[in-house]
């Protein structure tokens, strides 16, 4: 896939780190598809079984339920729950990882949606986290990287 089909099809986020908080983050600016408040931890929710297609190592972990007031792309199933797991991909070290937004579905649990996202910070504390999605696009994981990696190359 070409860059141009990426860059139309990209879409970010950025959340903040609550103050006096290690996991608590919140909307800050770009494109409103997650919930004002998110929580992102790194392996603080119970381990992921590393079994099937991916056998990357789990990083971390997003989880946030929408509130009434929020809105949001994903905000599709009560009860408007969201959770994902975050994969490492070695080959990419300058992103934290990558995973499929898992959303509640009809009957209330969780199923990805297929649609990618890219997790990136600056820092190392991670006080600031890009969330970048392509939507649709979990098959298309290199190439989004690939994308990526030119950008924050050219513009960290």
């Amino acid at each position: 896939m070409n860059k141009e089909f990426f860059a139309a099809n990209h879409k970010l986020s950025v959340y903040t780190l609550k103050p006096d908080t290690s996991t608590s983050y919140y909307y800050s600016s770009g494109a409103v598809l997650l919930p004002n408040r998110i929580c992102i931890t790194e392996n603080q929710f119970a381990p992921a079984i590393n079994t099937g297609v991916n056998r990357q190592k789990v990083v971390g972990q997003i989880k946030a339920t929408f509130a009434k007031k929020d809105n949001g792309t994903y905000k599709q199933n009560s009860p408007y729950h969201i959770h994902t797991n975050i994969w490492e991909l070695p080959e990419y070290n300058l992103f934290w990882g990558y995973g499929s937004i898992g959303i509640s579905n009809e009957s209330g649990r969780i199923k990805e949606t297929g649609d990618l996202v890219i997790l990136y910070s600056a820092s190392a504390a991670r006080d600031e986290i890009e969330i970048h999605f392509f939507p649709g696009m979990l098959k298309e994981l290199h190439g989004a990287f690939q994308y990526l990696h030119e950008i924050k190359r050219r513009n960290p």
